[in-house]
C-alpha cells in the first residue's frame, strides 16, 4: 500500500484515516506540507501499534521553543551574554516555525524547508540573506540540540544537514605600507576628517586609539583589548599577559616596542587600561565607527574590529613568524582555525612570474593599441 496513511487534503491541513489492529486514526495533521503530514501521521501510527501491542507510550519531549528557554536559563551567566542572546536570537526569528515541534520532530527535511524559506526570503530591513547566516542559524540550532541530548533522550541531531556552500571573497587586512598612514588616521582629533558623515565633528575618545594598538599589535580581540589591565604588561622583558580571554585559557604574547612607548605615557601600576566611564562607555562595538571612517579614508573598505586581529596574524605570517606560534598568540586550539585569519601574499609567486615575464621579454612592455592585420 502506497500510502498508509490514507492522507488526504480537507482545506488547507492534510487529514490521515487508518487502522492499527482494530485502533483507527482519524484526524487532521494541521499540516499544510505532504512531508509533515506524513511525519505526523507516521508518529500517531507508531503510538497505535505500541497501544495495540501493550506497550507503554513514550514519555513526549518538550518542544524546541521550551528547550530553548531551558537553555538559556543553564547557560546564563556561564557562557557571555552576547553568546547566550545571539544563539536564541538566530533560532527565534528564523526557525520559528520550529519552535512548536518537539524535538525529535526535528527531521532533516523540516529543517531544511526552515533553510530554505531563509535563504529565498529577505529580513525584517529587506536585506537578502546569504548562505553563511544559513550556516550560522544551524549552527545556533546545533549547539541547542547537542545540549539537549544531554538531558533527553533524543538524537543530538536528528536532521543532518550539510553546510551551505559559501562563496569566498577576498577580506580586508591593513598592508603593511600603509600602517603608519592608519594610525595617523586613528589618531585624527575628529572620526574620519576627510568623509563626509554624522560623525564628522565628534572627538574621539583615546580609549578608541589606544584599543585599536592592542588590538593591532598584540592580535587581541576589541573585548579583550578594552579588559586589558597594566598589572598584565612586563615592560621589562616585554610581555603581555591576556588574563581575560574568549575561551578561558590566559595566553603570553610579546610586545611591540612601539606599543610600550604609546602607552608609556599613562602607564598605571594596576588596574584597566581603558576604564570604562560616563565620558567613555564602551559599548558592543567599540572601535567600529572610527575603523569603518578611516578605511574609507584609505581606501580600505571593509575594515572591521575583527580584521585587526586578521592583520595580526598575516603580518605575522608574512614576516616568517612560524604558524604554530602564532596559533599560540591568537589562542586558538585547533591551528585550522589559524589559518582562516591568515591573508597570504606568495611574494615567491611574485617574483616566479616576474623572471618568467624576462624570459618572454614582455617585463617591460607597456599596453599598445592592437596591430592591424595585413591583408
Amino acid at each position: 500500500m502506497s500510502d498508509p496513511y490514507n492522507l488526504h487534503k480537507v482545506g488547507k491541513f492534510y487529514h490521515c484515516d487508518f487502522v492499527v489492529r482494530g485502533i483507527r486514526v482519524h484526524k487532521s495533521t494541521k499540516k499544510t506540507m505532504v512531508g509533515d503530514a506524513k511525519a505526523e501521521a507516521k508518529r500517531w501510527y507508531d503510538e497505535a501499534l505500541d497501544k495495540a501491542n501493550g506497550v507503554a507510550p513514550k514519555a513526549k519531549l518538550p518542544t524546541l521553543g521550551k528547550t530553548l528557554e531551558a537553555w538559556e536559563k543553564a547557560n546564563g551567566g556561564v557562557l557571555s551574554a552576547k553568546h547566550v542572546d545571539g544563539t536564541a536570537d538566530k533560532i527565534r526569528l528564523n526557525f520559528s516555525e520550529l519552535l512548536d515541534l518537539p524535538l525529535d520532530h526535528l527531521t532533516t527535511e523540516r529543517v531544511e524547508d526552515a533553510r530554505t524559506y531563509y535563504l529565498n526570503n529577505p529580513g525584517p530591513t529587506g536585506r537578502e540573506h546569504k548562505a553563511g547566516g544559513a550556516n550560522s542559524v544551524v549552527k545556533a540550532l546545533n549547539t541547542v540540540m547537542g545540549w539537549a541530548s544531554t538531558r533527553h533522550p533524543v538524537s543530538s541531531r536528528p536532521y543532518k544537514l550539510k553546510k551551505v556552500p559559501v562563496k569566498k571573497e577576498p577580506r580586508r587586512v591593513i598592508p603593511l605600507a600603509d600602517a603608519v598612514a592608519f594610525l595617523a588616521a586613528v589618531d585624527a582629533p575628529y572620526i574620519g576628517s576627510g568623509v563626509k558623515h554624522a560623525f564628522k565633528t565628534r572627538p574621539k575618545s583615546d580609549h578608541v586609539c589606544t584599543a585599536i594598538r592592542m588590538m593591532l599589535g598584540l592580535g587581541l580581540r576589541e573585548k579583550e583589548a578594552l579588559a586589558s589591565r597594566w598589572e598584565w604588561i612586563d615592560p621589562t622583558n616585554r610581555t603581555y599577559y591576556a588574563g581575560k580571554t574568549k575561551n578561558g585559557k590566559v595566553r603570553l604574547i610579546p610586545m611591540p616596542k612601539w606599543l610600550l612607548e604609546h602607552l608609556g605615557p599613562t602607564r598605571g601600576k594596576e588596574g584597566l587600561i581603558l576604564p570604562e566611564g560616563e565620558d567613555t562607555p564602551h559599548e558592543a562595538q567599540f572601535t567600529k565607527k572610527v575603523l569603518h571612517y578611516v578605511g574609507k579614508e584609505l581606501g580600505l573598505t571593509g575594515l572591521t574590529p575583527h580584521r585587526l586581529r586578521a592583520t595580526f596574524a598575516t603580518n605575522h605570517a608574512r614576516a616568517g613568524t612560524p604558524i604554530p606560534t602564532i596559533q599560540v598568540w591568537l589562542g586558538h586550539e585547533r591551528i585550522e582555525t589559524t589559518m582562516l585569519y591568515i591573508e597570504f601574499v606568495d611574494e615567491g609567486g611574485l617574483a616566479a612570474q616576474d623572471k618568467v615575464a624576462a624570459m618572454m621579454g614582455l617585463e617591460h612592455v607597456t599596453k599598445k593599441s592592437p596591430s592591424k592585420r595585413r591583408k
